[in-house]
């Protein structure tokens, strides 16, 4: 685990590190609840520090995939991220076009009962699960529902998900989670 840097790498100030509940760039639906985040008191650059980091996006992707609903913008983005899949590459798997993967990404269409579907199946294959039955799929993608906020957090070693009624990202924690690992470092 390489250490907490004391200093700014852009500016030279001194970096400050608290516990903060945080949203999740990777998927915009999410906050990670406690997370160790390093910030320059000169320029306000930061870094963000995740423990367990490929067990958090196993699990965010196992939840995304067995959401309810069609998936949001967010959550497409998120999925084609742990196919490991430029848009053009997804496009052509999913027998779509890029510019219309885009319109799904950033929510200027809803993307398609059979995408979304296809979609979820090629990430439970990646990620070594079973694919859903067909039944299982017509009651998770049959509505399209606005996207649930997702909190995620690092407890006794092993990560948790949960779903919230309200964004808890303005309420910081002063604790320091234990075996932390710098995952992004850099201005938000």
């Amino acid at each position: 685990m390489p250490p907490i840097p004391t200093k700014c790498d852009q500016c030279g100030g001194a970096m400050r590190t608290a516990s903060e509940n945080i949203r999740w760039d990777a998927l915009p639906s999410a906050v990670i609840l406690g997370a160790e985040v390093a910030r320059c008191t000169a320029c306000g650059a930061h870094g963000v520090t995740f423990p367990a980091l490929s067990k958090l996006v196993d699990l965010a992707a196992h939840t995304v995939v067995s959401k309810q609903g069609r998936l949001g913008g967010g959550e497409v983005r998120f999925l084609r991220s742990v196919l490991g899949l430029d848009g053009g590459e997804l496009a052509d798997a999913l027998g779509s076009s890029p510019s219309t993967l885009s319109r799904w990404e950033h929510d200027r269409q809803p993307i398609g009962r059979h995408a979304d579907l296809f979609l979820r199946a090629l990430v439970l294959l990646q990620l070594g699960g079973e694919p859903t039955p067909a039944t299982y799929f017509q009651r998770i993608a049959k509505d399209i529902l606005p996207a649930q906020l997702l909190a995620f957090a690092f407890v006794g070693g092993t990560w948790i998900v949960s779903q919230l009624d309200h964004d808890t990202t303005a309420k910081p924690k002063k604790t320091k989670p234990e075996g932390a690992r710098r995952a992004t470092r850099g201005r938000a």
